[in-house]
């Protein structure tokens, strides 16, 4: 069985050479604890709610001589574009607040409770 890497590199702190040093490792990702993901996230949502509302739009013919998934990605894009102009500044400074308490408890080594 193969081992992961960040195993066997822990090895490399039993050599002589590096018996001052201290292998530190950090827990996976966590992309609740990042607001730009919480960001993405509602943009996300946006995006498919202005999809729903068009759909027929979205299905219909290609315009102006454009391949089907060409006139879907131009389509995709302009309601992205749309979506993109008004995120609302204070809606990421709220982001950020939400998620103050929850970096002050990693950095004290306390238990993250994600979603609370």
């Amino acid at each position: 069985m193969r081992h992961a890497i960040h195993t066997r590199l822990g090895r490399v702190f039993d050599e002589e050479e590096f018996s001052d040093a201290t292998f530190l490792s950090l827990s996976p990702y966590s992309f609740m604890l990042n607001y730009i993901e919480n960001v993405w996230s509602s943009m996300k949502a946006r995006v498919k709610t202005l999809i729903r509302e068009r759909l027929a739009a979205f299905l219909g013919p290609p315009s102006d001589g454009a391949t089907r998934e060409e006139f879907r990605m131009q389509y995709l894009e302009h309601i992205a574009e749309q979506v993109i102009q008004v995120v609302d500044v204070n809606r990421l400074h709220q982001y950020a607040r939400h998620l103050e308490a929850a970096y002050a408890r990693a950095e004290n080594m306390d238990d993250v409770l994600v979603g609370a």
